[in-house]
């Protein structure tokens, strides 16, 4: 076309493109924003399905902590059965001794510590004379500073004239739901030990390709590797902590030096939290029993001594080699489980990060298989 020729046409014609322009324009800016709304619908309900689980988790935490719990103390012991298989022992067999020993070893523990809670029951009158002298005495100090200091020093001593029968019944109340748990957590435990195979190869067979279910089953190995290999290492750590807090303090002529190294293996458990909490007992215990500054501090300071140089030389050779999660990441899973199911979810807090660290690493090599 001569476009001097026609200048008409050709002014038509530029209408036209522009046209076309403006409208190829304004339909990919639709589609921008319907985009955006696109996005920011999928993270509205990602939230809101998040807050929903959190709710969940938190109003069902009463059947949830112990079922978590014997799912999780199933994957530590299931590697174990599989073993005593290998050498010819049914699995029935050592998933029954597996389970028997967990249950003795709750016991023991139990009875062992059951000393030290009669002693504190027993010396809870003459630690309330402490705190109600030790009351007076800060009142006394600091009652310039503000006009708090006057109200009336609670009475604790009439925890004496509390009767049986209310002992009992708070007893009682405080026991019927330890136990109710402890019986949802022994068959959630028993039963997951004997559909375990089951269970995995229903679970596997979801997947329609081959990768993707050797992916799974590579999922559940690392689960079980990882949580065995967490666990014996930590135990390792904690029985050489007890061992030492009651050698220590057996030393130092500290009462009950055996109940603390059981104490202290136990709540080690808990990462971070758990040295913590031990520290704030020993100078809860040292301010309401002991009469001298030695006896309060003594303890206190051998305690952190022995912390330190498990947290810093035998913890990260030991159980470094066998599982490495990032302590920020450890910190948070504690502080997260702790405050979403309290003491319980603290104990649970680092093997859950453990599946969580498996499930991911396996999913990040899965996410690049074709379908």
């Amino acid at each position: 076309m001569n476009l001097e020729a026609d200048p008409l046409g050709y002014r038509l014609m530029s209408r036209q493109l522009s046209s076309v322009r403006e409208a190829e324009l304004d339909t990919a800016e639709t589609l921008r924003v319907g985009v955006g709304w696109l996005k920011l619908g999928v993270i509205a309900l990602v939230l809101i399905s998040a807050g929903g689980a959190l709710v969940l988790l938190y109003l069902a935490r009463f059947v949830m902590v112990p079922v978590v719990a014997g799912i999780v103390v199933g994957f530590i012991l299931g590697p174990i059965g599989d073993r005593g298989h290998e050498r010819g022992i049914p699995r029935a067999a050592t998933f029954s001794l597996l389970v028997v020993g967990v249950l003795a070893g709750i016991g023991v523990l139990g009875t062992m510590l059951l000393p030290a809670v009669q002693g504190v029951v027993e010396a809870m009158p003459q630690a309330a004379v402490r705190v109600s002298h030790f009351t007076q005495n800060l009142k006394g100090w600091i009652g310039a500073l503000g006009s708090f200091a006057t109200a009336p020093a609670a009475d604790m001593s009439s925890a004496n004239g509390t009767s049986g029968v209310e002992i009992a019944s708070s007893a009682v109340t405080y026991l019927s739901p330890v136990l109710s748990q402890g019986l949802i957590f022994l068959f959630t435990l028993v039963l997951f030990l004997a559909s375990r195979n089951e269970t995995r190869q229903t679970i596997v067979m979801t997947f329609s390709s081959r990768e993707h279910r050797l992916a799974a089953l590579k999922t559940f190995s690392q689960i079980e590797n990882r949580l065995a290999d967490y666990f014996i290492a930590v135990t390792l750590v904690n029985i050489g902590v007890g061992i030492a807090v009651a050698a220590v303090f057996f030393a130092l002529g500290v009462k009950g030096a055996l109940t603390w190294g059981i104490v202290a293996f136990s709540l080690n458990f808990l990462p971070v939290v758990g040295p913590l909490l031990i520290k704030g007992a020993l100078l809860a215990y040292g301010i309401l029993v002991e009469p001298t500054l030695m006896g309060i501090l003594g303890p206190f300071l051998a305690f952190l001594v022995i912390s330190v140089v498990e947290a810093n030389l035998i913890t990260p050779r030991i159980v470094g080699n066998r599982i490495t999660i990032n302590p920020l990441l450890v910190f948070f899973s504690v502080v997260f489980w702790t405050w979403l199911w309290g003491f319980a979810g603290a104990f649970l807090a680092m093997p859950l990060l453990a599946i969580a660290s498996a499930v991911f690493a396996v999913s990040e090599t899965t996410s690049r298989l074709p379908e």
